[in-house]
């Protein structure tokens, strides 16, 4: 970079309060603005650290993998924040911190439930494309959504992963914003339909408890 783009550039920075110039040795130093953008982007990913200890009293609870699930707007992908891994041999297992697509299973079904509805629109858009989607029926999705927005939490065979099922819930930020999803995957075989409302309610009260601790 060239003496004169460089102080451009500082100029430029300083114009929008991410720098500040010392006036006694001309020097520049980290500005008010750049703190205020620090700190909101640090307290949107504070969830992770409140998240951690609350989803591994919820693998205690049904041992089972769970997650905690962001969801990036512009994106329209779904950021795998925290997995606490169950005790059991077979079990779900996802990379965290990487991007991931959104497709109509039980992440995918509360997202639509409980975003807005313009970004509900976006999303569903996205989840309907050919390359993503194996719920092809516009109403199905409907009926599973309204579903999941009456009960509060979704429930549905995992995509692309066919060989599991999850359950849902949404965690709330302090405006009531949906910041992101609890999810525990659990496998086939120990699937059993009878026991799915007491797995719910322990989703549920751990998102819960996330949004509590947030607010």
């Amino acid at each position: 970079m060239t003496p004169s783009t460089a102080h451009r550039t500082l100029t430029l920075l300083a114009r929008q309060e991410m720098l500040e110039q010392d006036l006694e040795s001309n020097r520049y130093r980290l500005g008010i603005e750049f703190y205020r953008l620090a700190h909101q982007a640090t307290s949107r990913f504070q969830i992770a650290n409140v998240a951690q200890e609350i989803l591994e009293d919820l693998v205690l609870a049904v041992n089972e993998t769970a997650y905690l699930i962001a969801y990036h707007r512009a994106r329209k992908r779904m950021l795998i924040m925290v997995k606490v891994d169950c005790d059991h041999p077979v079990r779900h297992s996802i990379e965290t911190h990487r991007w991931v697509r959104v497709y109509p299973n039980a992440t995918g079904i509360a997202l639509l439930a409980f975003l807005p509805e313009h970004d509900q629109q976006e999303l569903l858009t996205e989840m309907l494309l050919p390359d993503h989607n194996r719920r092809s029926n516009r109403h199905e999705i409907d009926a599973v959504v309204k579903r999941a927005r009456e009960r509060g939490y979704a429930v549905a065979r995992s995509i692309p992963y066919a060989d599991y099922y999850a359950v849902a819930a949404p965690v709330f930020g302090p405006k009531g914003d949906l910041l992101a999803i609890v999810n525990v995957a659990i496998p086939d075989q120990r699937f059993i339909e009878e026991d799915e409302m007491l797995v719910a309610q322990k989703v549920i009260e751990c998102a819960e408890l996330v949004s509590n601790q947030l607010n």
